[in-house]
């Protein structure tokens, strides 16, 4: 639709429109002049009387073909008239064809892990980027041999064998973010290239941002008891020892660099020297149960830390109940009596002197404090400040036997009794039998 200059050049689809003028230059009238355009076979028109010196005028239009500009550096049309034995050719002004090559590439990020991306979407470790790649001819003259490639996907490599002027191919590529891609970029580039002869192109697609993302998580675990897996019943007393698993794991995007584990429980302390997302580093630590502990403590908590430069996690929620039952005991024996040994036989008489043993014993888990120990009996009283579990105090009374005792008792009781203020104590009983043998003698004498 626009005039043709000099400076005019077609391309494929573009629309030529001719003017085809046929004139009669003789001096008789011709008849059935047949008019014909070899670029426009539908075109035959006959003109059936034309005078002398008359014209007759037609406008055609050709559509420019993909092979025109491929073949051709100019368009020429033939036009030819015909009068029974009368012919012309009329050759008109050529169209130059426009004979430019140009290439065009594009490349979209259009997925992450399958889901449309969003202005929000950041890239992770292992996500996977579904790229489409749109390769068109924006010249006139028909590409061969387009190779399409990616850098960031060196084995995608595609060869387009033909394409014409607009023509599209295109193609959808993914590529999994690596750990690298992460730590060292805050998006990711892509670039496609697609080449013909001397025609490249180079797509810089839109970014995919890296999501750069510092967090750590530390986990610790009370596993064991002495070798035993813990249950919701297990309680530590002194000397036991604790098996913790510490879990330590990169939850964020980036790599973690110089992290310190401690652990101030157990003295414990170590540098993981890089971490990389989604990696978990464990480490096993025991502790001893201090009496300290079970006797200040109704449970152990240990305090893990995890710290790098990027970021710090605390996990103190991991607690293991002490035992804090207390016990108790009280053992009196009589041992001796007179300096001799007691046996089955024994019997005591006035005047005897029985020989007794206290034993008083910490058989629980705490440390007893002030303990009161008693025998009425032997007029004992005595304090014990502090009674580790476990540990005992000996005491050895006597009790000399009273001729009321052997008249009114069939056996010597004597109870001690051992109380303090984390138990009431115990009292223990022991009897020594009395001799009850009745004897009488009489003796009768003449003095005088």
């Amino acid at each position: 639709g626009e005039a043709i200059t000099a400076e005019t050049k077609v391309g494929p689809n573009d629309v030529i429109s001719y003017t085809i003028t046929v004139t009669n230059t003789g001096s008789v009238t011709l008849a059935d002049v047949v008019v014909r355009d070899d670029l426009v076979p539908n075109f035959n028109e006959v003109i059936e009387i034309l005078e002398s010196e008359a014209s007759k005028n037609y406008v055609v239009e050709y559509t420019v073909t993909q092979e025109d500009v491929d073949n051709n550096a100019e368009i020429t049309n033939i036009a030819t008239a015909t009068s029974e034995d009368i012919t012309d050719e009329g050759k008109d002004d050529t169209v130059l064809t426009d004979k430019t090559a140009t290439i065009d590439v594009q490349k979209f990020a259009t997925k992450v892990n399958g889901e449309e991306i969003t202005s929000e979407t950041k890239v992770r470790p292992n996500d996977v980027i579904t790229y489409t790649i749109i390769v068109t001819n924006t010249g006139s003259v028909t590409l061969t041999d387009v190779i399409v490639t990616d850098d960031l996907i060196p084995d995608f490599n595609e060869t387009i064998d033909g394409l014409a002027s607009g023509e599209v191919k295109e193609f959808e590529v993914t590529y999994r973010v690596t750990q690298a891609d992460i730590d060292n970029n805050t998006e990711i580039t892509n670039t496609a290239t697609a080449t013909s002869g001397n025609v490249t192109d180079d797509g810089i697609d839109n970014v995919v941002p890296t999501d750069k993302t510092a967090t750590i998580d530390v986990e610790k675990q009370a596993t064991l008891v002495n070798g035993k897996e813990i249950t919701s019943e297990t309680k530590v007393s002194a000397n036991d020892v604790i098996t913790y698993t510490i879990k330590v794991t990169n939850t964020g995007s980036i790599t973690l660099t110089d992290i310190v584990v401690t652990d101030e429980l157990v003295n414990f302390e170590e540098t993981i020297e890089s971490l990389a997302s989604g990696e978990v580093k464990e480490f096993k630590v025991t502790y001893i149960v201090t009496q300290l502990d079970v006797d200040n403590k109704s449970e152990i908590t240990n305090v893990v830390t995890a710290s790098s430069g990027e970021t710090t996690d605390t996990d103190t929620d991991n607690t293991v109940p002490t035992d804090k039952t207390p016990g108790l005991n009280v053992e009196k024996v009589a041992t001796l009596v007179n300096g001799e040994a007691i046996t089955a036989e024994t019997k005591v008489s006035a005047d005897d002197v029985i020989t007794y043993t206290i034993k008083v014993t910490n058989t629980g888990k705490v440390t007893l404090t002030n303990v009161v120990v008693t025998d009425e009996l032997v007029d004992l009283k005595d304090i014990i400040e502090s009674l580790a579990p476990g540990a005992s105090k000996d005491y050895e009374v006597t009790y000399k036997v009273l001729q009321s005792d052997v008249d009114g008792k069939d056996k010597i009781a004597n109870t001690a009794t051992a109380k303090s203020g984390e138990t009431e104590g115990t009292d223990t009983d022991e009897t020594v039998p009395t001799d009850k043998t009745p004897g009488l003698n009489v003796e009768k004498v003449a003095t005088l």
